[in-house]
This record gives C-alpha cells, sequence and structure tokens, in this order.
C-alpha cells in the first residue's frame, strides 16, 4: 500500500488509494459503512434486527471511534423489554492531525452531540412506551 495523506481527517496513513481517504476514514464513510461526516466528528449508526442501535462517534484527531450511543434491552430475550439508552466514552488515541487543545475540544463537541442523541433515543423510546401502554389498555 502506498502512502496519502487523507483528504477528509489529514492524517498520513497507509491507505488503498482506490478509496480516496485513509482506511481509519473510510471505515466511517465507505458506501456500506452508513457513516456521515459532521466536520468535527464522523459517525455511523448501525440498526439490529430486534430494533436497538449504536452509534460510534470518531472525534476530529482521533484514530477509533471514542463515543459510543447505544440502546440495549432490559431483557435480550424478551422483544417487549424496555429499552434503556447507554453513553460510553474512551480516549481511542489520537492520531496527530491536531493540535492537543483543537483535539480536546473535537472531543467535547463530539460528547455534547452523543448526549444530545441519546436524549432523543430516550425520549423516542419513552414515547413510544407510552403509546404502547395505551394502545393496550384499548384492547
Amino acid at each position: 500500500m502506498e502512502k496519502m495523506k487523507c483528504p477528509v481527517c489529514g492524517a498520513e496513513d497507509l491507505g488503498d488509494p482506490s478509496h480516496g481517504m485513509c482506511n481509519r476514514c473510510w471505515w466511517y464513510l465507505a458506501p456500506d459503512g452508513c457513516g456521515v461526516d459532521f466536520g468535527y466528528l464522523m459517525y455511523r449508526i448501525k440498526t439490529y434486527s430486534d430494533g436497538v442501535r449504536r452509534m460510534e462517534i470518531r472525534p476530529r484527531g482521533f484514530w477509533s471511534e471514542s463515543i459510543k450511543v447505544s440502546e440495549e434491552r432490559e431483557n435480550f430475550s424478551d422483544l417487549d423489554s424496555e429499552i434503556k439508552v447507554d453513553i460510553s466514552w474512551s480516549c481511542g488515541g489520537v492520531d496527530g492531525t491536531l493540535n492537543p487543545v483543537d483535539t480536546a475540544i473535537s472531543f467535547r463537541d463530539a460528547m455534547g452531540f452523543a448526549i444530545d442523541t441519546a436524549i432523543g433515543w430516550r425520549n423516542l423510546r419513552k414515547k413510544e412506551a407510552e403509546q404502547d401502554r395505551l394502545n393496550d389498555k384499548k384492547d
């Protein structure tokens, strides 16, 4: 593989020239990755067969997803069980494309995005549960 400068994140990385970007950005932005580039972060959302979602967020300046927003069923074997929303984070390692202050700002902004997403998902699940309760009362 040849060395290239990624036009998305600016990293100098070994990548597949046919992708037109580094492998880390391709992981998020490939057509089958369903990722979105917001400039200060990249994210992708996976929806599983039971309807729960998982979002992986890669803030600019980090080489891997550092923040995850996920939904989990309270009882994995019961598809009608309550769905909880969780946020987790770790450093993930910096890629050197930003200075330390800008990297921290990127992480802070991505964390705010994750919190807003988690609140939205939680509120949506609450509305769905309330609608299900109302429908059960009608029956």
